[in-house]
C-alpha cells in the first residue's frame, strides 16, 4: 500500500472547478414549472406594478388637501361623489370637498392623491361623510410602479427561481423563461462488502447508506439522480459502469484510496483525466476529482461521513457553477461559544461535527469518517481552516447550521 503522491488544497480543487467546469445548457420552460431551476437570462420588467394608482385600503379617495385640519374633536365634512370597487373600470373624478368610497385594490379616482380609512370615517344621509384624521398626499396609496418599474431588472441570470418569483413572472404576464438545465448525477457506488438495505445481512457486509444520503442531498438542490448499483472491486466493470453513464456529473463512492482494491483513481485516470487525488481535508482525504469529457468525476470516499463533507466542500458548489451560480458553501454561518477545545492540524481543514444549542457549541466526542449517527447527533460544522491548530474552549466560532 503506497501513500498519496500529493495532497491539494481545499482551496486549489475549488480554483479548478471554476476553470474547468462547463455551464450546462439552457431550456425554455412555463413559468409555472420553473421552481428551483436557475434563470439564464436577465428578467426585465416591460410595465408599471400597478400600471395604475390604487387604494391600499377600504376608505374614502380624496384630495389630501380637503382633509387637512381635520380630527377627532373637529371633523370635516366630504360629500361622496360614488364608489369605486376593485376590478372596476369606471372613470370617476372628483372635485374640491367630495371624495369617493373606494375599495383596496380600486384605481384612485381623478383629482384624487390619497384615502382616509374606513375606521376614521363616519357616514351620514344623503351621501355625506364624515372625516376624522387628515391625510398627507400619497397616504394609502399604491402609486404607478411602486412595486415594479418599467425597465427594471427583477431577477438575474444565476438566480434560482422561488414561488415568490414564480409570482413576479406571473405579475410581468412573462409566460415563458430560459433556464439551465437541471445538471443529472450518476452514482456508482463500489465495494464487494457492499449490500442493499433489502439483502439480509451477513458478517463482513456492510449496508449502502451512501447512495440514499447522496441522492437525497443532490434531490434537495434539484439534481436528478439516476443510481448506477453496486460494482463490486473490478477494474472492468467500474470502467464499463462509468462508460455507459451519460448524466452531467459522476460520483464515485468507495475504491478512491491506496489500498490494493482502491483500483477507481486508476480508472478514471485511463477513461479522461483525474487531475487530483488526494485532499488536505479531514475526514475525506482520499477524495479525487476527474473529467470524462468536460464531465466532472468525483471520487468519493466510502466511509459517509467522509463522503457527506466532500460533497459540502465541492460537489455543491460544481453544481452551482454548472448552472452559473456562484458557488457558496451550503449552511447558514452564526457564531458561538466553544464548550471544550478542538485540535487541529497546519496545513490541513478540518470538518468538525458539533451541535450547536443556545449559544454554546459542543464537538461530538466521537468522530471517526464511518460513524454515521455522529452527523444525526450533530446540528452543524465548526469548520477549522488550514493556518490554525485548533480553537480553545470558550473561544468564539463560526458554526454552519445544517438545513
Amino acid at each position: 500500500m503506497k501513500g498519496f503522491v500529493k495532497r491539494h488544497s481545499l482551496e486549489e480543487v475549488i480554483k479548478v472547478l471554476k476553470k474547468r467546469i462547463k455551464i450546462i445548457d439552457t431550456v425554455k420552460l412555463p413559468f409555472d414549472k420553473s421552481l428551483g431551476y436557475v434563470i439564464a437570462e436577465d428578467v426585465i420588467s416591460d410595465r408599471n406594478v400597478p400600471s395604475f394608482n390604487r387604494s391600499a385600503m377600504d376608505g374614502f379617495a380624496v384630495r389630501a388637501k380637503d382633509t387637512f385640519g381635520a380630527s377627532g374633536n373637529n371633523p370635516i365634512t366630504l360629500e361622496v361623489a360614488g364608489e369605486i370597487t376593485a376590478g372596476t373600470t369606471k372613470k370617476i373624478g372628483i372635485k374640491e370637498n367630495k371624495c369617493a368610497r373606494i375599495m383596496t385594490g380600486a384605481p384612485l379616482p381623478a383629482n384624487a392623491d390619497a384615502v382616509v380609512m374606513a375606521e376614521y370615517t363616519e357616514e351620514q344621509p344623503d351621501n355625506i361623510v364624515k372625516i376624522f384624521s387628515s391625510v398627507s398626499p400619497g397616504k394609502n396609496v399604491s402609486l404607478i410602479g411602486e412595486d415594479i418599474k418599467e425597465g427594471e431588472t427583477i431577477l438575474r441570470d444565476g438566480h434560482m427561481i422561488r414561488p415568490q418569483d414564480i409570482g413576479i413572472l406571473a405579475a410581468l404576464q412573462k409566460l415563458e423563461v430560459t433556464v439551465y438545465k437541471k445538471p443529472e448525477a450518476a452514482i456508482i457506488i463500489t465495494g464487494a462488502e457492499i449490500i442493499n438495505p433489502t439483502e439480509i445481512k451477513q458478517d463482513g457486509k456492510t449496508i449502502d447508506t451512501n447512495s440514499y444520503i447522496l441522492t437525497t442531498l443532490l434531490e434537495k438542490i434539484n439534481c436528478p439522480v439516476k443510481l448506477k448499483g453496486i460494482i463490486e472491486d473490478n477494474e472492468e466493470e467500474i470502467k464499463k459502469t462509468i462508460e455507459d453513464c451519460d448524466e452531467d456529473i459522476i460520483l464515485i463512492t468507495g475504491g478512491t484510496s491506496v489500498g490494493k482494491k482502491d483500483v477507481v483513481p486508476k480508472v478514471v485516470s485511463e477513461l479522461g483525466e483525474l487531475i487530483v487525488h488526494g485532499i488536505n481535508i479531514r475526514p475525506g482525504s482520499p477524495c479525487g476529482l476527474g473529467f470524462l469529457n468536460d464531465r466532472p468525476i468525483f471520487l468519493l470516499p466510502g466511509n459517509p461521513v467522509a463522503a457527506v463533507v466532500c460533497f459540502d466542500a465541492l460537489i455543491y458548489q460544481a453544481i452551482q457553477l454548472m448552472q452559473n451560480v456562484s458557488p457558496s458553501f451550503p449552511y447558514p454561518k452564526t457564531r458561538g461559544e466553544l464548550s471544550r477545545k478542538i485540535t487541529s492540524q497546519i496545513g490541513r481543514i478540518d470538518f468538525v461535527r458539533v451541535m450547536f444549542k443556545n449559544g454554546l457549541v459542543n464537538p461530538v466526542r466521537v468522530s471517526g469518517s464511518g460513524i454515521l449517527s455522529t452527523l444525526v447527533r450533530a446540528n452543524g460544522y465548526v469548520i477549522v481552516d488550514k493556518n490554525h491548530e485548533g480553537y480553545e474552549k470558550g473561544e468564539k466560532v463560526d458554526v454552519y447550521l445544517f438545513g
